[in-house]
């Protein structure tokens, strides 16, 4: 009876102990569980927090190829905005130095001698907007030079764009491979100066130019010598009328007509 009792008590404290043992077992598996519970918490909110940080990249890389586009674009439009048509020529608005608007177009072709040419002709005004009548079918004589004379008595060397103006003209002829000579006018002028006179009667084998000042700005033909170009420009207008000039004979070369 008495080893019965023992037993039972034995029985009943490894009981309580398994009890124990299973108790902490519990408990361990709970903070595990709550371990765990608080990894997946902190994994979502790490996902959330990558998820929002991999949007907001998207967005950032999305905004600057948007930048770069319209960057393209706006230069791209921008630069087909300086581009244009006029007498069969394409033309280019470029800048000289950082202000200063100029107008380009590459010519090439072959000249008068059939000879090849290939120079970039460069305005300072819009070839579109220089309105400035002009004659047709200005042509240069095979047998002679060209000469440009100033009338000196007209007031040109007091334009501010005088000497350019001739430089544009001396450069557009050798461009062309024609020679050309310089003069003046009227005779005692020429005398005074000691240079060569130059009117539309004084040299009838070659083609001349005279540069005067007028009422208006404008290109004829003399009545005397159809071989003879009278450039008038009023109120300093040199290079308007020289540019007029120089476009005029490069369209009318091609066969076009200038308005």
């Amino acid at each position: 009876m008495s080893m019965k009792k023992k037993t039972e008590k034995e029985d009943n404290k490894e009981l309580n102990e398994n009890n124990k043992d299973l108790k902490e077992s519990i408990e361990k598996l709970k903070e595990n569980v709550d371990d765990l519970k608080e990894n997946t918490e902190e994994l979502e909110r790490k996902r959330a927090t990558d998820a929002k940080q991999t949007n907001q990249l998207k967005w950032v890389i999305g905004i600057i190829f948007a930048i770069i586009i319209i960057i393209v674009l706006v230069t791209w439009v921008n630069g087909e905005s300086k581009k244009f048509d006029y007498g069969g020529m394409h033309f280019q608005e470029e800048l000289f130095g950082e202000k200063i608007p100029i107008y380009t177009t590459q010519i090439t072709g072959y000249n008068t001698k059939g000879l090849p040419i290939n120079f970039k002709l460069i305005l300072r005004n819009n070839p579109k907007k220089l309105d400035v009548p002009v004659i047709e079918n200005i042509t240069f004589k095979q047998s002679g030079s060209v000469y440009v004379s100033i009338n000196e008595s007209s007031g040109f060397g007091t334009c501010t764009n005088a000497s350019i103006s001739l430089l544009s003209l001396g450069q557009f002829f050798g461009n062309l491979g024609v020679k050309a000579n310089g003069g003046v006018n009227p005779l005692t002028e020429a005398v005074r100066k000691n240079q060569t006179f130059v009117d539309c009667s004084s040299h009838p084998l070659s083609t001349v130019l005279l540069l005067t000042n007028g009422n208006e700005t404008k290109i004829e033909r003399s009545k005397l010598n159809p071989d003879c170009y009278i450039l008038t420009f009023k109120n300093c207008e040199t290079m308007q009328v020289v540019e007029r000039f120089e476009v005029a004979v490069l369209v009318q070369s091609t066969g076009g007509s200038i308005k």
